[in-house]
């Protein structure tokens, strides 16, 4: 994978700066940290051996604040474009009941990836986080956008990498665009509507290869070799142990991720009471997985269907 080289026809943001539209290559490879909700407009990508799907949003957070997340365009052929619909505002609203979503801004979003994925195969929407207290502390560059203020940092809890390495076009703040037209590699005209991005703005941190989560190669071929076992036998069954900090609950992630690429819900039995996955420290708890996990524990805690209170945790409760 090259890392993601941003370039003038490449990055581009709504006037409300509640949206950024990027383009990619199939090869490229996006590094970010922080907290961002992304939803796929053409193409496809790959977030710890999950498939997103297009259309529907997904809450992405850095695995933890030591390790960044990593966006991987996936080669295809298909040129399916999902804009925001009603579907997107219900599944949206079911989950984010204090940020709804504004289609105006939606629509606009929508139309800057119509421009953009004349010229790439992998068109991303990201929308910027809504500001609570579990989340302040994610939140890079002060408050959030404002219709009043010009002046405000799109996606301000968000910060793509910028490596080093790879050639950049929008090294210099730049004036707000007007509307003017540009050729594309087929020579058809492509019209540009968006606010200018100075993309320094939105990517301050240097790309460093201890923080950022690379997926070994056996890791890959062990969660390939877990999908074909269950394919052909009905015991899919796992378990997964090792030494501390060996990335037990990192592999654990993607292999449920890429479960979920094949089916729709995922049974896990967190057994790791000092520091578990899905649930408080001290518990023992089943879990039906249907979304992925993309993020650290506490961005991902539900109920579980089934839990145990260990014996320790009652005791403590009883002395205090």
């Amino acid at each position: 994978m090259d890392a993601y080289c941003a370039t003038e026809d490449k990055v581009s943001c709504t006037p409300s700066k509640k949206h950024v539209v990027i383009g990619m290559e199939a090869e490229e490879k996006l590094v970010g940290a922080g907290m961002v909700h992304l939803r796929v407009f053409q193409g496809g990508v790959s977030i710890l051996g999950f498939h997103a799907k297009a259309g529907a949003y997904l809450d992405v957070f850095s695995p933890r604040w030591s390790n960044l997340m990593s966006i991987q365009g996936i080669a295809t052929t298909s040129v399916f474009q999902s804009p925001c619909t009603s579907l997107t505002e219900a599944h949206w609203n079911l989950t984010h009941v204090n940020d709804r979503l504004t289609m105006a801004d939606e629509a606009a979003a929508d139309a800057l990836a119509k421009d953009i994925a004349v010229r790439f195969p992998i068109v991303l929407i990201f929308r910027s986080m809504h500001v609570t207290y579990g989340n302040l502390a994610s939140y890079f560059d002060g408050g959030p956008p404002s219709a009043t203020n010009d002046m405000v940092v799109p996606m301000p809890g968000f910060k793509f990498i910028r490596h080093k390495n790879a050639a950049h076009a929008l090294d210099k703040p730049k004036a707000k665009k007007a509307k003017h037209a540009a050729s594309s590699a087929d020579g058809s005209s492509v019209l540009y509507h968006g606010e200018s991005v100075d993309f320094t703005s939105i990517t301050s941190l240097e790309p460093h290869p201890v923080r950022e989560i690379l997926i070994p190669p056996t890791w890959s071929k062990v969660a390939a070799s877990i999908l074909d076992s269950m394919a052909t036998s009905a015991n899919r069954k796992m378990l997964v142990c090792g030494a501390k900090g060996v990335g037990k609950s990192t592999f654990s992630r993607y292999v449920v991720n890429r479960l979920l690429n094949v089916y729709p819900m995922v049974a896990y039995l967190d057994t790791d009471v000092g520091q578990p996955e899905l649930a408080a420290p001290g518990v023992l708890s089943l879990h039906y997985i249907t979304s992925p996990l993309l993020g650290p524990g506490y961005t991902h805690l539900e109920p579980a269907y089934r839990y145990y209170v260990s014996w320790m945790v009652r005791q403590l409760h009883m002395w205090r």
